[in-house]
């Protein structure tokens, strides 16, 4: 299995990887699941045994369990927002990002200080 090494301190190392459907997934495994493991370097890439990804701690947070409801949003709903936000072509789209973001986000109904809270309540801190 091909992970990317996140972190490591002393024999774990944090690691993401895609599962099977292609989703990324984090775990910590064991220094001695990589060949070179006294040269372990953030970022790298390394092939590993699958028993370690299959032994792994599970790491990193669910952050669809913050948002259990989420929401379609129709083509239409998604025009509007956008000409709301003054996105009314390809050049309003690439020329301003900040405002077509703005415009996702009023129909998604996440904001990140909602986020940051959600987690905070979920870990009870």
């Amino acid at each position: 299995m091909v992970v990317k090494v996140m972190r490591s301190q002393g024999s774990s190392v944090a690691v993401a990887y895609r599962d099977s459907a292609g989703m990324w997934q984090g775990g910590i495994v064991s220094a001695e699941c990589f060949s070179a493991h006294d040269n372990i370097q953030r970022g790298k890439e390394y092939d590993i045994p699958n028993y370690c990804i299959e032994d792994a701690i599970e790491y990193g947070i669910d952050f669809g369990v913050l948002m259990p409801n989420p929401r379609t949003i129709r083509p239409e709903e998604l025009t509007q927002a956008m000409r709301e936000h003054g996105i009314w072509e390809v050049a309003d789209l690439v020329g301003k990002p900040n405002e077509a973001v703005a415009a996702i986000l009023s129909l998604v109904g996440v904001t990140y200080s909602g986020l940051v809270k959600a987690a905070h309540d979920m870990i009870g801190g």
